[in-house]
């Protein structure tokens, strides 16, 4: 396993930068390996606390930013920040680990314990000003130290669907539920993203299975929006194409799609409204058969 901090150290020469750790040391770097950098750059407002996981190339990503230990300021009294990526061989048992701290760190009630934990591991002091112990943050991320109640169960389609909303309190406790319970997609690309300023179309460009952020215009607990799986069934819109085969709805869905023009966003409005007006109605009729 990899494992990266970012940090900075009392002195106005030690600024933040990222070190990566080894088990016999530690070595400046300007970035993030090339497949994880835009979760580091683009997709997170850095300075807020944000949590990612992301699968590109056969790893697993986990980044948990903006860690604030207590008390730990810097020259001109401003508090210190911590970042912390872990980077795996992606594997069913490395999954679940990723899916626990990413959990604590949206967890309220097990962020401070978790906020504890890092800063033991990354302490001031060294050449770059701070310094990371490799072999506390590698346990963190052991599998022999999963918690009883991480499941994994497998996700049902509607699950499986992009979703956004808007970031608060509540929404980071549902999304930690959800983690602790249910596995993750099996697509390799940005599968979650919490953090605080970040524009709602960045997350659609990036395709991010679960995002939440200040700036997502939703006002519901949860926004899904396209695309959608290929094998996922398309709502009938009422007053229109009721008639239509099936497969002509389908291709002209795609068509539509494809134009660069007012009626693709028109298109995906309402597609979308569709989609999330019949998950709201299935999922409260599950609700009232139990």
């Amino acid at each position: 396993m990899d494992i990266y901090i970012r940090s900075r150290g009392f002195e106005q020469n030690n600024g933040y930068c990222w070190l990566q750790l080894t088990d016999t040391g530690q070595e400046r770097v300007d970035e993030l390996p090339n497949q994880f950098e835009d979760e580091s750059i683009n997709l997170i407002y850095s300075e807020s606390p944000s949590v990612v996981i992301s699968r590109r190339e056969g790893l697993l990503l986990l980044l948990i930013t903006a860690i604030h230990p207590q008390g730990r300021k810097d020259f001109s009294a401003r508090p210190i920040r911590i970042s912390v990526a872990w980077i795996a061989e992606d594997s069913d048992e490395i999954e679940p680990v990723f899916r626990m701290l990413a959990a604590n760190a949206l967890d309220e009630e097990d962020n401070p314990l978790l906020t504890e934990k890092i800063s033991q591991a990354v302490t001031l002091g060294g050449e770059d000003g701070f310094l990371g112990n490799f072999q506390e943050l590698l346990n963190l991320a052991d599998p022999q130290n999963i918690e009883e109640r991480i499941q994994n169960q497998p996700l049902s389609p509607d699950q499986e669907l992009n979703k956004l909303a808007k970031i608060s309190s509540e929404m980071k406790q549902l999304l930690a539920e959800e983690i602790r319970e249910y596995c993750l997609p099996k697509r390799k690309e940005v599968l979650l993203v919490s953090t605080g300023i970040k524009k709602e179309e960045t997350f659609r460009e990036a395709q991010v299975w679960r995002g939440l952020s200040s700036l997502v215009k939703s006002e519901q607990q949860w926004w899904i929006y396209y695309p959608f799986p290929d094998s996922y069934p398309l709502p009938e819109i009422e007053g229109f194409w009721e008639s239509l085969d099936f497969k002509f709805k389908f291709k002209f869905f795609k068509f539509i799609l494809e134009k660069k023009t007012f009626s693709q966003a028109w298109f995906i409005k309402l597609i979308e409204s569709q989609v999330n007006m019949r998950t709201q109605e299935r999922s409260s009729s599950l609700e009232n058969d139990v």
